[in-house]
């Protein structure tokens, strides 16, 4: 069994479109058609990624990010790495797939020569702590979500480099 990931140019991966159903599942919500021409045109507009992993052939788990632009609408503060969703499938949690496509991000956003990541979440708080990031004490007014924030070592490789 091989864990490997790849980075989408696409929303509309059917592997992705798959887990970001299950994703959505979770909060009890079918993710409507029109959501994945939204995040289609983030990801042919701004620096908007996803990355896909996979157990062998098997997808298991995602990431959406981007590096936030002033004209984008869900910038949270311009030149930041933002996370917008992760999700792992519940029978591969546990298992240090989540911290391997944070790592991911973190280098991809290094890369680029972002200084921190943002994101929201109102759960696992312990995971976020444990892969670098802590709460501000801000409140997102778009999701009235918890902002947390990890900043970036330029001097570090991360755990996966």
């Amino acid at each position: 069994m091989t864990i490997h990931s790849t980075t989408l140019n696409t929303a509309k991966d059917k592997d992705f479109m798959t887990l970001f159903r299950q994703y959505f599942k979770g909060f009890s919500m079918e993710a409507p058609p029109a959501l994945f021409d939204m995040i289609e045109k983030d990801t042919q507009t701004y620096d908007h990624k996803i990355i896909m992993l996979y157990e062998d052939t098997l997808p298991i788990g995602f990431c959406m990010f981007q590096i936030d632009t002033p004209e984008n609408p869900w910038c949270m503060k311009v030149g930041a790495g933002d996370i917008r969703e992760l999700f792992i499938v519940p029978t591969h949690r546990k298992q240090g797939h989540g911290s391997t496509l944070i790592n991911q991000v973190k280098q991809y956003c290094l890369d680029k020569g972002v200084e921190e990541i943002l994101l929201t979440s109102d759960a696992h708080e312990s995971f976020w702590a444990s892969n670098g990031f802590y709460p501000t004490g801000d409140i997102h007014p778009g999701n009235d979500g918890p902002i947390y924030r990890c900043m970036l070592d330029k001097t570090a490789p991360t755990k996966d480099h």
